[in-house]
Parts: structure tokens; sequence; C-alpha cells
């Protein structure tokens, strides 16, 4: 009973974000019982929010070696791979995540955009298919489809799964500014500086969407507003060097 008692209060760390000493607790219980793949796990899951991968891959692992019919632990283990630039062995598991559990959502999602870093542009759609089959509310799916067909310059589709998520989600900053880029592509630029600003105003730390308003502005010939945009860019990243660039472009 303790050691159920015990990994319950680590659950209330972990949702209160206090990682540390939830992470105090289930490497105790560890100890106690290493056969334990329910703690193993959960200490996988606290050093993938910490951005240790390599720590939590060796959970993962630990807890694949004692039961590897596990499909969280091999979506956790693809996260982490994915994470590293290892896409090639994150599909491997987000698949055997998906064999195993067939309606897992997340894994499903992310084995398309695996699928989609690797240029295979068939399978990822597929797999975006597949999730918006089965949840049609699904704002990640929808957008995620948008990128694919961004990817090949298919603007006209990606614009319509872009303005699907953002009806799913609007308050979602990635979603509008993605909307954005493919507005510009097309040059809609008020319509993309329009999705701009609202990224914007979602996420006012995103470098790229004042960068990205500054490109608009520049495109609309307003260039003493988008060196304004531009310097601000610099000032939540002042080493970026496309956002240098883009400045450089208003003097000459």
């Amino acid at each position: 009973m303790e050691t159920v008692d015990n990994y319950q209060q680590a659950a209330v760390y972990f949702e209160r974000k206090d990682f540390s000493s939830a992470q105090k607790i289930l490497s105790d219980l560890s100890v106690e019982n290493p056969a334990d793949f329910d703690v193993l796990n959960f200490l996988g899951i606290i050093m993938l929010n910490f951005g240790s991968y390599n720590e939590a891959i060796s959970y993962f692992e630990r807890v694949i070696a004692i039961c590897e019919l596990h499909p969280i632990a091999h979506y956790n283990l693809g996260l982490c791979l994915h994470h590293l630039k290892d896409t090639q062995a994150a599909c491997l598991h987000y698949k055997r995540a998906v064999e195993l559990k067939p309606d897992y959502i997340d894994a499903i999602n992310n084995l398309g955009v695996a699928f989609l870093d690797l240029k295979d542009f068939p399978e990822a759609e597929k797999n975006f298919n597949t999730v918006i089959t089965l949840q049609p509310d699904n704002g990640k799916a929808f957008n995620n489809r948008g990128n694919l067909f961004y990817n090949q310059d298919k603007f006209d589709l990606a614009e319509k799964d872009y303005q699907t998520a953002i009806k799913l989600e609007p308050c979602n900053p990635e979603f509008n500014f993605n909307i954005g880029n493919c507005y510009m592509q097309q040059k809609k630029l008020n319509e993309a500086l329009k999705y701009f600003f609202k990224a914007l105003e979602l996420n006012p730390n995103d470098t790229l969407a004042y960068n990205n308003i500054g490109l608009t502005l520049f495109k609309l010939h307003k260039f003493k507003e988008a060196e304004l945009y531009f310097k601000k860019a610099l000032s939540k990243d002042p080493q970026n060097a496309e956002v240098h660039f883009n400045l450089a472009g208003c003097y000459r």
C-alpha cells in the first residue's frame, strides 16, 4: 500500500511540474523494486521533460526489456529518438506502439511527422488521414497534414487544413503561424500579416513571428515598419543570422 501511495504522490508532484520531487520518490521506488516497469516508465517521462533524452532512453529500454508489449514505452522511446534526430529508429518504435495499440492517436500522428521528416510523403499522409478518420476533431493532425501539403507546394490544400486546425484550436500560435506562411507563399500578404500578428499575440516571445511580420511588411514595401519588427526579433534572439540578413535588406 505504501508503494501505491508514494507512486500517487509522485504523480501529484508531476502534475504540479515539480519534477525533481517526483523523481526522488520514483528513484527510491525503483531501488526497492527494479522490475517495476510503471515506475521506470514514469522516470523516463520525467527525464524526457527535463530534455535529458539519453537518460530517458535508458529507462524506456529497461521497461521494454521487462515488458516488450508496452506501447507507451515504445512511444516514449520514439519521442526521445525523434528529438535526437534518429528518425528512422523513432519510426520503428512509433510503429511498434501502433501495432500494440492500433488506436494510439499520438503514436500515429508522430509516425506521420517522422515520415514527413524523412520526406516519405505518401506514408506521412496515410498516417495523418488515419488520425483524422479516428478523431475528426484533432487539430494537430490537420495542421500536420497541412505541413505535408505545404512541403509539396500544394498551398491550396495546406490552407484548407490549416483553416480547419485553427477552427478546432483558434488559440494555437503554431497553427496561426503556419497558415501565415502559407498565405505568404501564395502572395496573399495582408492575410499572412493578420495570422502572423495573431501568432505573436498568442506567443509574444516568438522570434519567428516577429521576423515573418517584418518579411511581410518588407514585401508590402513598408520598410520602416519591417525594420522595427526585425529589430524586435533580434531583441529576442540577438544571434539569429537570418534576421540580421533580413534587417540588412531594409538598408539597401
